[in-house]
């Protein structure tokens, strides 16, 4: 069964190479540069979203760790998160059941995907 990813990446180039990647491995991938813009997509609720990459700083009104307070209260999603700051993810949030990752920018696609395969 094919599984779908939401990439959350204002990034678009480094958004098109986890897409692309990510679609060799066998997924299907939801690119969005707003957090906005995802959460309007899942309120349509017509793609089952297995799992979310989601970037610290967004585009919009709405960053990263905003975005994931409101998945984990709503909709339970599993979640890597990609930063060029570790140290201010790791000040902003706890490590929870529902983050499977950090990677640190420039992302190791192959780190990527050994994440997304343990979920």
């Amino acid at each position: 069964m094919e599984r779908s990813i939401a990439i959350i990446e204002d990034d678009f180039l480094l958004s098109l190479v986890m897409e692309k990647h990510l679609i060799k491995e066998g997924y299907s991938c939801h690119c969005f540069a707003k957090a906005e813009d995802f959460l309007d997509f899942l309120d349509q609720g017509e793609t089952p979203i297995h799992s979310a990459v989601l970037d610290i700083k967004l585009k919009g009104e709405m960053d990263g760790i905003e975005l994931y307070q409101i998945l984990k209260q709503h909709y339970k999603l599993p979640i890597v998160f990609a930063t060029g700051n570790s140290d201010l993810l790791k000040m902003r949030i706890d490590k929870s059941d529902d983050i499977y990752g950090i990677l640190i920018k420039p992302i190791a696609l192959e780190e990527l995907s050994a994440i997304l395969n343990s979920i």
